[in-house]
């Protein structure tokens, strides 16, 4: 129960931007997180940002253990200003990454809640279907990765994807997609 709400208060942090109504969705986000005891009942809108911000620090230095690669936004907002590039490349390739960080966040805490609300093969079915749609979404995002660093190149700019290592392997490109994330979410619930 605990692991279901908190990730739906992922969920609601990480779409406020595109939300009609952000205030409305924080409202759901405070009453999910007074639930969880992470605020309190006289809690502002300063408060909830900061006590989200602050679990998903706390749950992203549990997950982050290489820092190998990195995101060049300044080449993603260059490559956004086209619209072509922005509605066929670049929003499906944010969606995933949004997709596969949900997952990620909160991949262990849900395994830990079903291994202790299901039976041994209820269980394992459920997790085998987390992990292979963690491994689909991780693919459509390497894929998306090499199609921006390749539209940067042809646009003369410098590249999305950077690496401290000759060849960054899957968890590194992973773990680099779910700080980018994060981090993006971080600073938009900032914003609002």
């Amino acid at each position: 129960m605990k692991t279901q709400k908190i990730k739906k208060v992922d969920e609601i942090m990480f779409n406020l931007q595109a939300s009609a109504d952000p205030q409305k969705k924080l409202l759901q986000a405070e009453k999910l997180l007074k639930e969880l005891n992470l605020i309190d009942d006289q809690t502002n809108t300063d408060e909830i940002v900061q006590a989200y911000t602050q679990n998903m620090h706390d749950q992203l230095n549990k997950i982050i253990k290489r820092k190998n690669v990195s995101f060049n936004q300044a080449t993603l907002d260059y490559l956004q200003k086209d619209p072509d590039n922005n509605e066929l490349v670049i929003a499906p390739a944010i969606q995933h990454f949004k997709e596969y960080a949900l997952i990620v966040l909160r991949f262990n805490d849900q395994l830990v809640a079903w291994c202790n609300e299901r039976a041994g093969a209820d269980y394992r079915v459920l997790a085998e279907n987390l992990d292979h749609h963690r491994t689909n979404i991780h693919n459509f995002c390497l894929s998306d990765i090499k199609i921006l660093n390749r539209l940067a190149e042809k646009e003369h700019q410098a590249p999305f994807a950077v690496s401290s290592k000759e060849n960054p392997d899957r968890t590194d490109y992973g773990q680099a997609i779910v700080k980018f994330c994060c981090e993006n979410v971080c600073e938009a619930i900032k914003n609002e």
